[in-house]
């Protein structure tokens, strides 16, 4: 998510925060947004990261005051795959990819393959507030996504009231996104980032979700950034009554989290990051952790140019 757009100060600062945390806050890869900012064309920027959960506490789907307690020990790893390239200055093509992953709880273990997808960022105003529409599609294969716990527990807020508890790594299926994109450079290589979409799914049990993101970010320094971010999941007003605990498939939450970026190269930087939730349905009661490289490189100039 690098971007020449908004002049030396702020591009490396902008590569650097390709993690998004969030859209995912706890149950899956976390995906990037670009802020309304393109590639330009010819330039490349990729991120392969991991991100990691383990716990025994979830949020029950009446919400994050009714913690679910006395789950086994569950966890789940995930490798994750972002790149980006520019067809055009104005028209940028994205892909993710979550090759592989594993998830075990209660002595279950299954390995599983998550979503993979592409799409494009079309530029729809340029300057001082970009404004973008990324269009994205996605597939998850049915490899991985049994069951592999399900039980009853009771809840912090009822002990009484039993709420059904289903751990699953992945639902299969086809997903359509659509969302629109904004960003804004600020002084001192400080930016700001939003966005706000719509996902649609074709799983019986997910139903379309909301989706949004507000960032603040930072350049300190040529080779050190940061940044922190509210992000939005809700599934459109629908009703949650199974509680997984991965918070893959139907899931709410308000997430917060951070990130820091270390260029060790001006091509190369180490990127580690955290999640959590402000408040959730459906999903799990511990942060997540992201460790990565992020890659970047520039379209070459020809003689003449």
């Amino acid at each position: 998510m690098t971007s020449e757009h908004r002049g030396p100060a702020i591009r490396g600062a902008y590569a650097a925060w390709v993690l998004l945390a969030a859209a995912s806050v706890l149950g899956a890869p976390v995906e990037a947004r670009a802020g309304g900012w393109t590639q330009p064309a010819g330039a490349t920027y990729a991120k392969l990261w991991t991100r990691s959960i383990v716990g025994t506490l979830a949020y029950g789907h009446g919400g994050a005051r009714e913690t679910i307690r006395g789950l086994p020990r569950y966890q789940d790893h995930q490798l994750n795959l972002y790149v980006e390239y520019g067809l055009l200055d104005t028209l940028t093509l994205v892909m993710r990819s979550t090759p592989f992953g594993v998830a075990s709880i209660g002595g279950e273990t299954q390995p599983y393959v998550g979503a993979r997808g592409a799409g494009l960022r079309q530029a729809l105003l340029r300057g001082a507030w970009p404004l973008a529409l990324e269009v994205s599609y996605a597939w998850t294969a049915p490899y991985g996504n049994e069951v592999l716990f399900e039980d009853e527990r009771p809840t912090t807020a009822s002990p009484t009231a039993l709420r059904v508890i289903r751990t699953q790594p992945t639902f299969s299926g086809h997903q359509l996104g659509g969302e629109l994109q904004l960003g804004h450079a600020l002084p001192r290589g400080r930016w700001v980032s939003m966005a706000l979409g719509v996902r649609w799914f074709s799983h019986p049990d997910v139903t379309p979700a909301l989706v949004g993101l507000f960032q603040l970010g930072r350049q300190w320094r040529p080779a050190l950034s940061y940044e922190a971010h509210l992000t939005l999941y809700d599934p459109l007003a629908a009703d949650i009554v199974v509680t997984n605990p991965l918070g893959a498939g139907q899931t709410r939450y308000v997430g917060l989290g951070a990130s820091l970026t270390w260029w060790v190269h001006p091509q190369v930087g180490l990127h580690a990051g955290v999640d959590g939730v402000i408040t959730a349905s459906s999903n799990a009661a511990t942060p997540s952790l992201m460790v990565g490289v992020e890659l970047r490189r520039q379209r070459r100039r020809g003689r003449g140019e």
